[in-house]
């Protein structure tokens, strides 16, 4: 993808000459889909911010979108849609897997935050009637 789009606008930084046919099919691109459809609301939230796409992608220098729908338990998903997943994108598999243990990470906390809001009798409401 990022060959396309740099190949696309007709960049290159000064000094880079243009990648020739055999570089580009050197290239090697690892995809990973990971179905994050069945985790609780708050865990599938903290996954999906802005912050924590952001946070991975740069620390890890992957790509992630976040696709699909959210299909609820025991429903199937309609005529072309597919759950809710993460798609990880990366040029190297050490990468890919830097960036599956930072998202393990942030899913671990999010359940950690979750249980201790659980175990003090749900969630809070904003304001007392």
């Amino acid at each position: 993808m990022y060959c396309r789009t740099k190949r696309g606008l007709q960049y290159r930084p000064k000094g880079e000459a243009a990648p020739t046919q055999q570089q580009e099919d050197t290239w090697e691109y690892f995809e990973e889909e990971w179905d994050i459809n069945d985790f609780p609301q708050q865990v599938r939230y903290k996954i999906c911010s802005r912050e924590s796409v952001g946070n991975v992608a740069e620390l890890a220098e992957v790509g992630i979108s976040v696709r699909g729908v959210h299909v609820p338990p025991g429903k199937e998903p309609k005529n072309g849609e597919r759950r809710l997943h993460l798609l990880l994108e990366a040029r190297s598999e050490r990468n890919l897997k830097a960036a599956k243990e930072e998202i393990i990470r942030i899913m671990k906390e999010a359940f950690r935050q979750l249980t201790a809001q659980i175990q003090r009798g749900g969630a809070q409401a904003r304001y007392k009637v």
